[in-house]
């Protein structure tokens, strides 16, 4: 059983002894040796972090690691881990890759999961770092970026874990529980930012109020078929029959959507009024890490979905509306008949008489 990793962006403030790391020289692709499984401590929890530092072991602003390299090159950074416990702590420390969640959050591989890309590039000294009570650890490392490496974006993290034993009756579960900061490498070259929109889905929910607004659910899928790391600004618009515009809605901006990666974002529209079919069209606005331009324009792109949206309850009202005004035009057509029917007897007996009959002879 494993935690995922997450970045740790809040700054643990500390008065930290710092010991470095010396840096490695090679690279080794074999996987990280992980510390043994430890038994839980019964003192005091085990709590820590890590965060980008410089190269005298110092912290810095970074809240990530953000690197550009040529094919074939190499660059050197430092993380700076901490242990928070009243205890010293050995961790394991290695590099993975990233993916996005179907959430579309950022994540990293399992511990189980061998890294193919940036995870599998990233080299330590050594893969266990023993951190004392109330310290911090300098952690050189160094990204060694083979000459075949694509042109674009490479996400992973810098991963520190500590694997303990179960308790109770869990002993025989391990429990892998990690920290991480994220590590964006660019590699220079034909760059290509890109997003995608579509298929768009939408189904629309009407209401019991003949006049009320009903509401739209609108599911559509995003995808990066570039290789550049993308966040963008997203806008719904719901239009009418005619081209008119019914809402417009701005959530709040998608998370960063890695190259190669998809993820389907669901959102609802309230106060749409059924008018028969109705286009709703998903746009967005792309834009790149500031820390990292792209030097380009990143084109808008956007896709369209469509539902009819029929305002059943003020049908039903109409056509009651109109069954009454019906029946009361036959009713009073009925009565309007029934008086001039009576008119025209009352006429023919009248005519049917002889002239002079019931008068008394003189």
């Amino acid at each position: 059983m494993s935690i995922p990793a997450r970045q740790l962006l809040a700054l643990v403030c500390l008065a930290a002894a710092v010991a470095p790391v010396a840096l490695p020289t090679t690279a080794n692709a074999s996987p990280p040796a992980r510390v043994p499984a430890q038994t839980p401590r019964q003192d005091n929890n085990v709590a820590w972090g890590v965060r980008p530092a410089t190269t005298d072991g110092r912290p810095d602003a970074r809240t990530h690691f953000t690197l550009q390299s040529v094919p074939g090159g190499s660059i050197v950074d430092t993380a700076l881990i901490t242990n928070v416990s009243k205890v010293p702590v050995t961790f394991s420390v290695y590099g993975t890759d990233a993916f996005n969640t179907p959430e579309g959050q950022f994540d990293l591989l399992s511990a189980e999961h061998k890294p193919v890309d940036i995870g599998q590039w990233m080299v330590f000294a050594s893969n266990t770092v023993t951190v004392p009570a109330g310290a911090s650890v300098a952690v050189q490392f160094k990204v060694v970026v083979p000459a075949n490496a694509t042109p674009g974006d490479h996400a992973g993290g810098v991963v520190v874990s500590l694997l303990t034993q179960g308790t109770g009756n869990d002993k025989k579960v391990n429990v892998d529980t990690r920290v991480a900061v994220r590590v964006y490498l660019r590699v220079p070259g034909n760059l290509r930012p890109r997003l995608g929109v579509g298929p768009v889905t939408v189904k629309y929910h009407g209401t019991s109020n003949p006049f009320g607004r009903g509401k739209v659910d609108v599911s559509y899928t995003v995808t990066n078929p570039g290789n550049i790391r993308l966040q963008s600004h997203p806008t719904l618009t719901v239009s009418g029959p005619f081209g008119n515009t019914l809402v417009k809605v701005t959530p709040k901006d998608l998370p960063e959507l890695l190259p190669n990666q998809t993820v389907t974002y669901t959102t609802t529209i309230d106060h749409v009024f059924p008018q028969g079919p109705l286009t709703v069209k998903a746009s967005l606005v792309p834009y790149a890490d500031p820390l990292q331009p792209v030097g380009q324009a990143i084109p808008a792109v956007s896709g369209e979905g469509y539902v009819w949206a029929v305002p059943w309850t003020l049908l039903l009202v109409i056509l009651i509306v109109v069954a009454g005004l019906a029946l009361l035009w036959w009713r009073k057509r009925r009565q309007l008949w029934t008086r001039v029917g009576a008119a025209v007897r009352t006429l023919r007996r009248e005519s049917a008489q002889p002239v002079g009959a019931g008068q008394g002879g003189k």
